[in-house]
């Protein structure tokens, strides 16, 4: 469907631009038609179009969502090549891609080289690895990057309060308070499991 309205409309020579075409890939990924998806992002250069940061976070989005890892963290390292570096969005996505198929030794790797650039985890990110560490068995990279990291969890609440101080402006106060306290407590009950299994892991040396 996505692609017979862009042919119709590069048939009626319509000036079709990049935001043009992100939209349509990003439903022809939504639809799951990677291919298709993959085929039009190939084709862009073809079409006189440069392809932008935006349009390739919607195509890893894609592949993360169909699991398709390798080939999301590909196009990953391919960005900066083609003239459009992967910004703090793009880290983010793919990291969540990677925590959300219990691939979390690849994402914490992936969270040290978007620090490393000089990028933070946003609010979705950070939820994922709350829950993470709050679940009874947590992988041991993430428990290194926690001991680490010891500012980590506060920076995960620091993130998540910040991401819903945001939306109380776009929303309303009273939907937005009430998840900031329950996200402290998460945070907490998380940070007083990790101590505990940092505790454990020093006394079982």
């Amino acid at each position: 469907m996505a692609l017979k309205l862009l042919e119709k409309m590069e048939a009626s020579e319509l000036q079709l631009n990049i935001v043009s075409y992100s939209v349509v890939l990003e439903g022809l990924c939504k639809a799951g038609e990677i291919e298709s998806a993959r085929d039009l992002l190939c084709d862009l250069l073809s079409k006189g179009v440069q392809p932008d940061v935006i349009i390739h976070n919607l195509m890893i989005q894609g592949l993360c969502r169909r699991g398709l890892l390798v080939e999301a963290e590909k196009l990953l390292r391919e960005m900066e090549g083609k003239g459009c570096p992967p910004n703090d969005c793009t880290y983010n996505i793919i990291i969540r891609g990677f925590l959300n198929n219990n691939k979390t030794s690849q994402a914490v790797k992936l969270i040290e080289e978007m620090r490393r650039c000089g990028f933070s985890a946003d609010a979705s990110t950070m939820e994922l690895i709350l829950g993470l560490l709050s679940k009874n068995v947590v992988d041991p990279a993430l428990l290194q990057f926690v001991k680490d990291s010891q500012n980590s969890l506060f920076e995960l609440y620091q993130a998540l309060v910040a991401e819903q101080l945001r939306s109380i402006q776009k929303k309303d106060a009273q939907s937005a308070f009430p998840k900031c306290r329950k996200l402290a407590f998460c945070v907490a009950g998380c940070a007083t499991q990790t101590c505990k299994m940092l505790k454990h892991s020093r006394n079982s040396h």
